[in-house]
């Protein structure tokens, strides 16, 4: 499990740092990806980034919604 925190908190932290953007001042954050649903990847980003991700929205069909939106 150690491993899989670790690809996606190094990523995660190198992003925020490279943006300079504070965790505080992060819109709602919004996890895609069927392995998103995992209530471990859930608490691992709501341990670096200080909020409980959103899951109001489906993490498929955003996937689906995004890719749509490219291909028109």
């Amino acid at each position: 499990m150690r491993a899989l925190a670790n690809k996606i908190r190094v990523p995660v932290e190198r992003a925020m740092r490279e943006a300079r953007i504070e965790c505080n001042l992060l819109d709602p954050v919004v996890l895609v990806g069927g392995s998103t649903r995992m209530l471990i990847i859930r608490k691992l980003v709501s341990r670096l980034l200080g909020r409980f991700p959103d899951v109001s929205i489906d993490p498929d069909e955003t996937i689906v919604a995004g890719t749509a939106s490219r291909s028109v």
